[in-house]
């Protein structure tokens, strides 16, 4: 088995929402005077990233500048995170003009010139400033100063929730109001999906929001954490649960597989956004349809592509209906099935459709299993 390609990190949002052409940098680290200077070091020390410093106070290993505004609007685009080491005034200017929104913004923390206060000035949750603002803190042995809300009360941050599991939204402007909601102590409806009950992420969900009221009777919910199109409800989450093998033939042209694909989801009322992985054999993964097909479902609701070998599939092969045609042809007599069988941790088939020169297999995840 070899993962094609693998765009899920920790960083999901934002890889989403911007630098789509571009390697984003991991960490900038800013800093305007001698002791700002050493405190850095004793964090890249530490933690691997790239120092900039006034030309005034720069030594050999670090990148100088003259302009502190016109140095942050040039790597506000080039890191998932930026460490300024002075005043936060100062920083709130610089940045000022290059704020863009939440899900896309890059981690702001500052750090004042005695290293006695480390603040998650940006980009708490998305960015994962308040996550880097406590190790940071940690290291100089300095106090962490965090003041999103629900940090604050330890309430459940639904932002947070997402991104550790993955999950993709319809609508991410809604994700604010559902917060005030569980500041406030509202009530909330919410909807899992059957299927999905024996997940972490559903036990995570009741456990935290324990007193809200979970049904599958509503008209509509508040939440609803579903891999379906068809459930009214203000918020939705989609947990990447869904894993789609492909068998094709050497003339069918990436349209072809784009095609099938948004057909069955739509038919059968699924979510793309809940589609983890696209596999199939490998010499059928190599083909430029294939490949334009995976580039073009990443970037636009970052799946991954997985290859299998022959010797991979061949002892689940018997488990489907088989193709002595096929089998003639790429060495096994199945590859759609067992493939998304395979990727989905020998998961429940839920469609199966056959079309001229494709098919197409789609399985629910095994929640009990590791991860492929």
């Amino acid at each position: 088995m070899v993962v094609i390609q693998s765009y899920m990190t920790l960083h999901f949002i934002i890889l989403l929402e911007r630098r789509k052409t571009k390697v984003c940098k991991e960490l900038a680290i800013v800093s305007i005077s001698n002791n700002g200077l050493k405190i850095a070091k004793k964090i890249l020390s530490l933690i691997d990233g790239d120092l900039y410093c006034l030309s005034k106070y720069a030594k050999d290993d670090c990148v100088k500048f003259e302009n502190l505004s016109e140095i942050t609007e040039r790597i506000f685009k080039e890191y998932k995170a930026l460490v300024y080491i002075m005043a936060t005034g100062i920083v709130v200017r610089s940045i000022a003009k290059v704020l863009n929104n939440k899900f896309s913004d890059p981690a702001v923390i500052v750090i004042d010139d005695g290293g006695n206060f480390v603040v998650s000035l940006l980009s708490g949750h998305f960015g994962g400033a308040n996550e880097l603002t406590l190790r940071l803190a940690k290291i100089l042995n300095a106090t962490a100063v965090i003041t999103t809300a629900t940090d604050v009360h330890n309430k459940f941050a639904i932002d947070v929730y997402m991104k550790k599991y993955g999950m993709l939204v319809n609508n991410y402007k809604l994700l604010k109001d559902f917060s005030v909601s569980v500041l406030n102590d509202n009530s909330m409806r919410i909807y899992i999906d059957e299927e999905l009950e024996e997940f972490e992420f559903s036990r995570e969900l009741t456990e935290r929001l324990s007193k809200a009221v979970f049904d599958r009777f509503f008209q509509e919910y508040d939440l609803s954490i579903t891999f379906r199109d068809y459930v009214h409800s203000k918020l939705i989450l989609y947990p990447k649960v869904l894993h789609v093998g492909l068998g094709f033939t050497s003339k069918v042209s990436y349209e072809d597989l784009l095609n099938k694909i948004n057909y069955i989801f739509k038919k059968n009322k699924l979510s793309l956004k809940s589609l983890k992985t696209i596999s199939s054999i490998d010499r059928k993964a190599e083909s430029e349809s294939f490949k334009h097909l995976i580039s073009y479902m990443n970037k636009k609701y970052l799946v991954n592509a997985i290859s299998y070998r022959v010797e991979d599939i061949k002892p689940y092969e018997d488990k489907f209906p088989t193709s002595d045609f096929v089998r003639r042809t790429v060495g096994v007599g199945s590859v759609a099935r067992p493939c998304a069988y395979l990727s989905s941790n020998k998961g429940k088939e839920l469609f199966y459709e056959k079309f001229e020169g494709i098919t197409v297999s789609v399985f629910l995840e095994n929640p009990k299993g590791e991860s492929w």
